[in-house]
């Protein structure tokens, strides 16, 4: 009796069996961690912990994680068309200062980034007391699990840790990596480019293995015709104890019998090798949607483009984690009804700083065109505000000025 049949016959007799959500699972919840992970091509392990090992990855994840960390947030309200910050909502502090008494806002937002970006989801609890959120807490990437419900295809939040207790998602800040296949989990970018990890590797543990053991050899000992095996036997033993290994490395070697030594130069492999790892690292950062420069992958960096992929840096790479990030917040930091009138903002400007003189003749178009007060320049800048300085408009003109009882001169007039 096939499988079908007999499954078909205990469904009639019992039923069918309920559907239930599938549960997923991340790779630490038992430990095992490389023992869970796909394997790659290159027989290497990619966990997050060997990920970090290699300096593209980490220097990758770091500064995203650090730069979102970095960028200041606030809530801010719309009055008469215009945002200024809600310093009187109960959650401003939460977002702009310290979302408890452990940790600073910033801090709260890098600890965040990392997990997404290793793991390729992150949780925070928003803990509340007669419905206000009085904390926001950090929860262990592992101490929760995703299930899809297969009816709905909506997102249950179990906790791992407190006898599958599910939770409620009105509570729960999710962070997820920009890529996910199911619209709720996220995929780190550490799972989608593995291949291109392990190979950074597996060349970093060659590289190691060769010069660690001076295993390269410097060149060729040449023995003139005729020589006995007695005296290739007693220069070998010369030369492994005074050149071979780490700590003899670069001492001058002694040769006899009218032995020659014939230095091997630097050949075409050796240089390949040298380019492959250089493009591993470009290869990391396109994983990561980094400029390469930003990894100090110099080969092709100039003063011109390296300002250009900063801000694409921003435009294009931290844009999609600051919009999760504020959806997030906005969801459970705000009520349906607040969300209206108020919103959380990141000043993702503070990361683009230029130099003096370009500020300045920023400052100095927008006082022109009458955008500016003099005090709104002064606040950007950090100096104190001036009594008068609320006035809008150009002190480059003369049409500003308050006096209105006196006309001004015609050019027959002055001409006269």
């Amino acid at each position: 009796m096939s499988f079908d049949r007999l499954k078909h016959l205990v469904e009639k007799a019992f039923g069918a069996p309920e559907q239930k959500a599938a549960p997923t699972f991340p790779y630490d919840t038992f430990g095992l961690d490389a023992f869970l992970s796909p394997a790659t091509i290159s027989n290497v392990a990619v966990t997050p912990q060997t990920a970090m090992r290699v300096p593209a990855v980490a220097a990758a994840v770091n500064r995203i994680a650090q730069s979102i960390g970095s960028i200041p947030a606030r809530i801010v309200r719309t009055v008469d068309g215009s945002t200024v910050a809600a310093t009187d909502h109960p959650a401003y502090r939460l977002v702009a200062k310290a979302p408890n008494d452990r940790v600073t806002a910033g801090k709260l937002r890098e600890r965040l980034a990392y997990d997404a970006l290793l793991h390729g989801n992150a949780f925070a609890f928003a803990n509340r007391v007669g419905g206000r959120v009085i904390e926001i807490v950090r929860l262990d990437p592992h101490a929760v699990s995703i299930q899809i419900d297969t009816t709905t295809g909506e997102a249950i939040y179990r906790s791992t840790t407190d006898k599958n207790r599910i939770l409620d998602p009105r509570d729960l800040i999710h962070i997820q990596a920009p890529v996910s296949f199911d619209g709720v989990t996220g995929v780190s970018p550490i799972v989608l480019a593995r291949e291109a990890i392990a190979l950074a590797i597996t060349m970093e543990a060659r590289a190691a293995k060769l010069f660690g053991t001076s295993a390269r050899p410097a060149g060729v000992i040449q023995a003139p015709t005729g020589l006995g095996q007695t005296e290739i036997d007693r220069a070998k033993t010369n030369w492994k104890a005074s050149n071979e290994g780490v700590e003899n490395g670069g001492k001058t070697p002694f040769l006899s019998d009218g032995m020659t030594f014939n230095p091997l130069t630097f050949s075409s492999v050796d240089a390949q090798f040298l380019e492959m790892r250089r493009e591993q690292t470009v290869e990391i950062a396109r994983a990561f949607g980094v400029p390469a420069t930003m990894l100090f992958e110099l080969s092709k960096g100039g003063l011109n483009n390296v300002e250009h992929q900063s801000r694409e840096f921003v435009n294009f790479t931290l844009a999609p984690w600051v919009s999760t990030f504020t959806g997030e917040f906005e969801r459970a930091l705000l009520s349906e009804d607040e969300r209206d009138e108020y919103a959380v903002e990141f000043d993702t400007d503070a990361l683009l700083a230029v130099d003096t003189a370009t500020r300045v003749d920023r400052i100095h178009k927008l006082r022109a065109a009458g955008v500016l007060t003099a005090n709104d320049v002064r606040r950007e800048e950090g100096y104190p505000a001036l009594p008068d300085g609320d006035v809008l408009g150009s002190p480059f003109t003369t049409s500003n000025s308050n006096d209105t009882t006196t006309p001004a001169s015609s050019d027959s007039e002055t001409v006269a």
